[in-house]
């Protein structure tokens, strides 16, 4: 069976810079987040301030911020500039068409795309 792979608890909130493999143990260097992810964080699917609605089919839709994925994801940004009413500067909904991904998936390119975490 496959097992869905987790951030051990110790590694959440920061950021890996190394990673040393042994036979025995794996040793981690890691840093404290800080700076502009940071304050990002608590921004990833939060409605305060959000102008953009990101709808999956069955599935809660997600908050997100249209600067933060047009600066970071130039793909996001297309289609964001696609949608009718963008040009405008109104809050929008974005229908995703993102075959075979989930909530929880979307969810954590949304984390990256704001704090360049993988959690």
């Amino acid at each position: 069976t496959f097992h869905r792979p987790t951030l051990p608890e110790p590694l959440r909130g920061k950021r890996v810079r190394a990673v040393a493999c042994g036979r025995r143990f794996t040793a981690v260097l890691t840093e404290a987040m800080t700076g502009l992810g940071a304050d990002l964080r608590p921004y990833v699917n939060n409605a305060s301030l959000s102008d953009v609605l990101l709808r999956l089919p069955d599935a809660e839709p997600l908050f997100a911020h249209r600067i933060i994925l047009s600066v970071r994801c130039g793909r996001l940004r297309e289609e964001l500039a696609a949608l009718p009413g963008s040009s405008a500067g109104a809050s929008v909904d974005c229908d995703c068409s993102f075959v075979g991904v989930g909530r929880e998936a979307l969810l954590a390119v949304l984390t990256f795309l704001y704090t360049d975490l993988l959690e």
